[in-house]
């Protein structure tokens, strides 16, 4: 039993010693750590895919995530596709040229001339695009030789410089205001809540669906397209003819369409009241036809041949002037020239109208070649000239 005895207190006296060995040796390591210098660690990379892009054979597309962006895109000096995406520090780009995010370590481009279609979205509806710049935001150019655009869900599209698109061009933002450059498209489809401001170096054509709260176009050749545009007020300016080869198709309250030369024939259609506030030529015809139930009054209406003003559905008050060699107006409501309507036509005027009653006010100005008329209802016509009444 003693033996044991002391084979226990030695047992107990080595484990207080290696008790004591470990404290030791924690109160060293602790004090090495609070002598250690401070130095900073790097984290993981933690940066959000604020855009992402996709290349599938000639197709681009760009993404945008849920933060406010702007994006960029352009064609760099050697002609590769950019964007500003690496330069904005998202993450997955290794190049402004990359157009597969998160591809590892592959840079993949590809020249802007063998893009088939450039895709643009953000789905967040929270990014403005700027087209034509460069990421370092210098004026540049867009040019897709092959391909088409389109860009959609942003707050708004601009351009800073030169945009060349070969095929057809479709928008969509709150405001689009495209032509600070040259700007040239295929086809052109615009689609806005606000302004929508437009000027093409050539002629503008028109499809699809397009919408604005306003529309300024202008063209430096002409303007035409069977596409629809619905719009509070609609401008267009042209060099060569508004709806000269295919009339426009307008659904707006107010209008205005000059051209420099060439015809202008445009289509509306709504069923509350129509302004249109100038429709000019210096070289050809006019048209306006109105239909839908809202009445139509005229402004400045110039022609060097005819001018014609049709309602289907309503009234129509040519309330400013109409100079024109010759003139049809067809309303089944009244036809009037309001207080001060001028009326100067060379040749033939032909009006037709549920009532008709021109130049009977004193600010009038009526003067016409001849004179046709037919109506249902009361004629006054008051002329300041000699009258020649002519057909049926």
């Amino acid at each position: 039993m003693f033996h044991d005895l002391i084979e226990q207190l030695l047992t107990r006296e080595q484990e207080k010693g290696r008790k004591k060995r470990v404290r030791t040796e924690r109160r060293a390591a602790f004090r090495r750590e609070l002598m250690r210098p401070l130095q900073l660690e790097p984290l993981e990379d933690r940066r959000l895919l604020a855009y992402t892009a996709t290349l599938v054979g000639g197709s681009v597309a760009l993404t945008g995530g849920a933060a406010a962006d702007t994006l960029t895109v352009d064609t760099d000096g050697g002609g590769l596709l950019r964007h500003n995406r690496f330069t904005a520090l998202d993450a997955g780009f290794m190049s402004d040229n990359d157009f597969i995010s998160g591809n590892g370590a592959s840079d993949d481009t590809i020249m802007a001339a063998a893009v088939t279609s450039l895709t643009a979205t953000d789905p967040s509806g929270n990014d403005a695009v700027v087209l034509a710049q460069s990421p370092t935001t210098t004026t540049n150019a867009l040019t897709l030789t092959g391909g088409t655009l389109s860009a959609s869900g942003f707050t708004s599209i601009t351009d800073n410089g030169n945009l060349a698109i070969s095929g057809s061009s479709d928008f969509a933002a709150g405001t689009i205001t495209l032509g600070s450059g040259t700007f040239n498209v295929g086809t052109l489809t615009f689609n806005s809540v606000g302004a929508v401001v437009i000027s093409e170096d050539s002629g503008t054509d028109i499809i699809g669906v397009n919408t604005a709260g306003s529309l300024d176009l202008d063209g430096s050749g002409s303007v035409n397209g069977a596409g629809l545009i619905t719009a509070a007020s609609v401008d267009l300016d042209a060099a060569t003819g508004i709806g000269n080869t295919t009339a426009l198709e307008l659904a707006a309250t107010s209008i205005s369409a000059d051209t420099t030369s060439g015809n202008v024939d445009v289509d509306n259609t709504l069923a509350t009241a129509v302004n249109v506030s100038s429709l000019t030529t210096t070289g050809g015809s006019v048209r306006i036809d109105q239909s839908g139930g809202g009445d139509l009054t005229t402004g400045t209406v110039a022609a060097t041949t005819s001018a014609t003003a049709t309602n289907s559905a309503g009234a129509i008050a040519l309330d400013g002037s109409v100079n024109a060699a010759s003139l049809v107006a067809n309303a089944s409501g009244s036809v009037t020239d309001g207080s001060n309507g001028d009326l100067a036509i060379t040749a033939n005027a032909s009006i037709t109208g549920g009532t008709i009653t021109l130049g009977n006010d004193a600010g009038n100005a009526t003067n016409f070649g001849s004179l046709t008329f037919n109506s249902v209802g009361a004629v006054v016509i008051s002329e300041d000239s000699g009258t020649d009444i002519i057909g049926v």
